[in-house]
């Protein structure tokens, strides 16, 4: 009996550590995708429905998103404002869309449902900030190629 109350303990703590957020629509951007949900994991939730992320951990975003293009080598980009200024975050492995997919395969189909998880760390460097933080998945280059999804979740990170 005391080992099932453990489980369910920790398994409720892990429900209980990812929370879908508020999302926001990228200004000036028109993408082909649609935005199914948004889970960053973990994320106590934040007084502006966004995440408080700690410095010297990591954060997992799980992207569910509808694909508008085909595309075999999607790309994830990721920025923060911070004082106004779009600030690339250099996203490392969790670039390449193709080999984060939790869900589907690539080549992207168009109309097709796909999961993409990302995950970051959050540098003990950081400053103690609020800001919004972008995040783009492409087809080809983010200067020319179309954007499948774009959005932005306000972040604190402490």
């Amino acid at each position: 009996m005391v080992l099932a109350k453990i489980l369910v303990l920790a398994a409720l703590a892990t429900v209980c550590t990812s929370v879908t957020v508020t999302t926001f629509p990228c200004s000036g951007v028109n993408p082909v995708g649609s935005l199914v949900s948004v889970d960053v994991d973990p994320c106590p939730a934040g007084s502006s429905g966004g995440c408080i992320i700690y410095r010297g951990t990591n954060a997992t975003i799980t992207v569910t998103f509808k694909a508008g293009s085909s595309d075999s080598d999607p790309t994830a980009w990721f920025y923060g404002y911070v004082l106004g200024i779009k600030t690339p975050y250099p996203a490392g492995s969790s670039a390449d869309v193709c080999n984060n997919l939790k869900s589907g395969n690539c080549p992207l189909q168009s109309g097709s449902e796909y999961v993409y998880t990302g995950t970051f760390q959050v540098l003990q460097s950081y400053p103690t900030i609020s800001l919004p933080v972008q995040i783009d998945i492409t087809t080809g280059l983010a200067s020319s190629g179309a954007n499948e999804i774009c959005f932005l979740i306000p972040i604190t990170i402490k």
